[in-house]
Formats: structure tokens, sequence, C-alpha cells
């Protein structure tokens, strides 16, 4: 079943992002917006001001143009894939999440520009609008045009993306990596939609209207109020803001909307704190530090194995959580690497890795998700367990260099999130271990499962992805201590065992190892005139599928 869905996911992937290239689109975004200089006016005529001003009105909303054809068809994939039941992997998640930043900070921006040239008389639009000041008229214009194109935007674009509930949820969460706070986007729109700013643009709608005569007179003495004018007439939401109250069906949808999530959020703030109590304490009862602890040798061993993004799985069976976690093993975390490495492969100076190099410098090369947060740990101190393991995406370095900035760009911004008890891998939030894998390796098609309504990833699903065919990690150290001085190095046949799969080795050769997982499968029977339901234990071959490869160079930093 996992199969088919990876497969599910590769397949929906072939059509994301055909026309725009969203890293691209991002930096350009960034690139534009800091060319805009509105800053040094006071020696220029009002002419020359409301020019420049129309200069960067047209400016940022061709970015917004282009970010919205991007985003209508993102918002078409991953509603597609919320349909199909489908899980929306890290990168995804990660674009969503920039991309309804950048939409917000496009539209503040375009706010920003209109706030210097409100009109004098607000209140009064539908009368002074258009005034017998020339200026005072084109400027009062340009900022009806300004205020239309963001409500457009709203109108044209982003409009269907408050129609799915996970939707909803999932770009209305907070996620400090992006600077989003909570309900931003919502309170954004309610904002726009509102009876104050609605009633607003009514007026000045019949304003614009109230004067064709004027308009026509000075349409041709003036090239640029010609040019407002076409712009605002071809504007969708020209149309819209004439009615006596336009945007009421708009609030009314959204208050329905969030009626429906009312609940859902109860249970999820519910699951929360419930399962957050249950397991403080179920991880405050241990009965010992574990067996590979303090053992200088076997720290050395793994010191010589461990190379930069590798990712780390351990089991604790000694604390009374790891009963609690389906599945062998119960964490998981990312090796950053030594600085000694960093600086052999060139990453001592990546952005995301200078904030933190003192901490690199003493010893805190691992970043990891638990109880308390997500933060950076030194092996010696991760090593109170019984089983440790290193796996290894197994090209990553051998790709583009993008492709290793992105993963520590999102591996770092997750630093200070707190623990997701909700386990539910699609939120960004917070995180529990396995999601800060999750979300870092974006490429990667992790295994996923279903649990009260939300999509999962386990310790254990973060591992089995080693036992797949076509598997894009894998295994590069294993050892355990079953009891004190003990060590016993294991390999992937005797992973497989312990996470209750088995090797088929009549299909299996040296190179490629065939591993099978069971499950259960059942079916009806008639039988005596009544229906027996009759099942039976399958082994099934699970083969990795990869989503289609995205080259897409690195973001780099959000300038906001």
């Amino acid at each position: 079943m996992k199969a088919v869905i990876i497969l599910l996911i590769t397949l929906i992937s072939t059509s994301v992002f055909s026309g725009e290239n969203p890293y691209l689109l991002f930096r350009d975004i960034d690139k534009d917006l800091s060319t805009l200089n509105l800053g040094s006016n006071k020696n220029l005529s009002q002419d020359q001001i409301l020019d420049n001003t129309y200069e960067a009105y047209q400016k940022i909303k061709a970015l917004q143009d282009r970010l919205r054809v991007f985003s209508n068809e993102l918002n078409t994939d991953i509603i597609d894939r919320v349909n199909r039941d489908v899980a929306i992997i890290g990168q995804d998640l990660t674009i969503m999440h920039k991309s309804v930043k950048y939409f917000l900070h496009l539209n503040s921006r375009l706010l920003a520009l209109s706030a210097p040239i409100t009109p004098n008389e607000i209140d009064d639009l539908d009368e002074a609008l258009i005034t017998t000041d020339e200026i005072e008229s084109r400027r009062n214009i340009l900022w009806f045009a300004i205020q239309l194109s963001v409500l457009d935007d709203y109108l044209l674009g982003y409009r269907n993306w408050m129609k799915n509930q996970k939707f909803r949820r999932i770009v209305n969460a907070e996620d400090s990596s992006y600077k989003i706070k909570r309900k931003e986007l919502k309170e954004y729109i309610q904002s726009i939609l509102s009876k104050k700013h609605q009633k607003m643009l009514n007026r000045a709608s019949k304003g614009f209207d109230n004067f064709p005569t004027w308009r026509n007179r000075h349409r041709t003495r003036n090239s640029l109020f010609a040019k407002i004018e076409m712009e605002i007439t071809k504007i969708n939401s020209k149309s819209f803001v004439s009615s006596k109250d336009p945007a009421k069906s708009l609030r009314k949808e959204l208050r329905k909307a969030y009626r429906k999530d009312g609940f859902k959020n109860f249970l999820t703030f519910s699951l929360h704190h419930i399962s957050g109590f249950v397991g403080n304490i179920a991880g405050a009862i241990k009965w010992r530090k574990g067996w590979l602890y303090k053992r200088k040798e076997v720290n050395n061993e793994i010191y010589a194995h461990l190379e930069p993004l590798d990712m780390i799985t351990e089991k604790t069976p000694f604390i009374l959580t790891d009963t609690l976690i389906p599945g062998h093993f119960g964490h998981n975390a990312i090796w950053l690497g030594t600085k000694e490495q960093l600086i052999a492969y060139g990453l001592w100076n990546h952005p995301k890795i200078k904030p933190v190099q003192h901490m690199i410098e003493k010893g805190y090369s691992i970043i990891e998700s638990d109880r308390t947060d997500t933060h950076l740990r030194k092996l010696e101190d991760f090593m109170k367990v019984d089983e440790f393991a290193i796996m290894r995406n197994k090209n990553i370095f051998s790709k583009n260099k993008e492709e290793v900035d992105k993963v520590y760009d999102v591996a770092l911004r997750q630093l200070g999130k707190t623990y997701d008890f909700n386990f539910d891998v699609e939120t960004t939030d917070k995180l529990v271990c396995s999601e800060l894998l999750y979300q870092s390796f974006g490429h990667v098609a992790w295994p996923t499962e279903k649990y009260i309504g939300r999509t999962t990833i386990s310790p254990d699903n973060v591992s089995e992805l080693l036992l797949y065919g076509k598997a894009p990690n894998e295994l590069v150290y294993y050892i355990a201590a079953y009891k004190k001085g003990d060590l016993l190095r294991k390999d992937l046949k005797n992973m497989g065992t312990d996470m209750g799969y088995r090797l088929n080795a009549e299909r299996s050769t040296p190179e490629l190892p065939y591993f099978e997982k069971p499950s259960k499968k059942c079916r009806k029977l008639l039988k005596d005139d009544k229906f027996w339901r009759s099942c039976q234990k399958v082994w099934t071959h699970n083969v990795y599928v990869a989503p289609v490869p995205r080259d897409f160079p690195d973001l780099g930093e959000i300038k906001l």
C-alpha cells in the first residue's frame, strides 16, 4: 500500500511547477523589491513622485501576477493530493509556506506604497476621489488602483486556498522558520474583506464612475492618468466592489469554513495536551542510561563513520516512551558535521551554519527534536542508548550543491520549534524527531502512516526506507549492546529482522537484498449463507519511487 501511495505522489508531482521555478521566482521577488527606492522623494516634484510610485506599483504587480499563477498551480496540485489522501512531501510543504509568506509580503509592500497617497477625504470618496486639483486626483486614483490590485490578488489567486480544510490548517499554522505567525493569512484576508474597508472601496468606485467627463478631459492631458484609468478598468475586482456589500458573501464563506474547523481544532488541541501530558510523564521514567553511554572506543568508532548530513537513529528500551512509540526504533536526528568536516565540504560559511559555528566548535553537531524543543546536541550526550545506526542519503553530495544547501537551510530553520504531540507531518509549526528529517530531506518521498486522521512518520518509517528496493538511503553503521560491556555490530539483514521484515534469499543478490514486510490481507467469504471474514498474512516487497527531480537553485535568505 505504501508503495502505491509513493507512486501516486510521484505521478502527481510530474505536473507540479511546470510553468515557473519557485526558487527563481522567490529570488526575483527579493531582487526586484530591493531595487525599489521610494525613500528619497524630498527634492522631487509631485508629478515625479507619482511617476515613481506608479512604476513601483507596476513592478510589484508584475511579481504579484507571477506568484499568483504559480500559486494557483501549487494549490491545484496540493488539493489534488489532499483529495487523494496522499501525503504532501517536505519539499512542497516548504514551498507552500514560502509562497504564503511572499504573498503576504508583496501585498504588504503594495499597501505600504499606497499609504503616503491615501486620499485626504477618505470618508467621502464618492464625491472627493476626483477633484479640481489634477495632481490630487491622479494621486487618489493611483491609491484606488493599488487597493483594487490587492483585492484582485486574493479573488483571483488565493480564495481557493481557503476552501479546503487541510489546506487552511496548514497555511494558517505558525512557522517560525519563515516568520509566519499563527492565523496570519486568515487575519490579513479578514482585513481586506472587512465591512469598513469594502465600504471605502465602494465609495471610491462610485467616485471614479461619477466624473467621466472630467476623466476624459484629463486623460488626453496626462499619460499617467490614462495609464492608471486603464489599469482600474481592467482590474477584475472593479466590478466586485461596485455592489452595496461586495464582500458579504466572502465573509460568510470564511465564517462557515472556520466554524467547520472549530471541532477539528478542538480535537487537535486536546490530543496535543493529552499526548504531551502522557509523553512527558513517560519520558521522565527511565531506569538506566544505556549500555553504549560513555564508551570512548564506541564514540571514536562512530566519529570515524559519520559524515555531514548523515541521519542517525537509536533505541532506548529502558525509557517508558520507547514502549509507547510504534516499531523498533525510538528517535532520529541529523549529523551536521564537525568544523573540520564542514570546512572540507565547503560548508563552514553556509549562511545557516554561521550563526551556530560557535556551538559546532564546542561539539554540538547533532540537530534533533525531542520533548524539550528542537536544538543542537553533542554526540557524547546522545549516546545514552542501547542501539545506534547511521543512515546516509546515497547521492546527496554527488548532486548539485544547491540540494545540500537546502537541507541545511531547512534543518537549521527548525531550531527552537516545540515538540509536535499531534504527530502531524504535514504541519510545520511543531516537530517530532522524524518530522525534522521529513522536512529537511524534503526531496525524499518518505513512508508515512495514518494516525487519528493525520499523516505521521515514525522513526521506523525513516529506517524502513533502507529496506525498499531502489532505496535512496543506505545503512552505514549499526551497533547494539544488550548488557554492560557488550558490543554487537549489526548489518542491514539484522535491521530488517529487528523491524519485522524478512529477507527473501531466493530473490536477493549480494548487491540487492530483497526485503519483505508482513501485512494482513482479508476478504469476505460466503459460507452457509453467511459472510465470513478470512484473513491471512502476506509478504510485500516495497519499491521506492522518487519524486520527479526538481533541480531548483537555493532560495537563500528571505529578505523581509
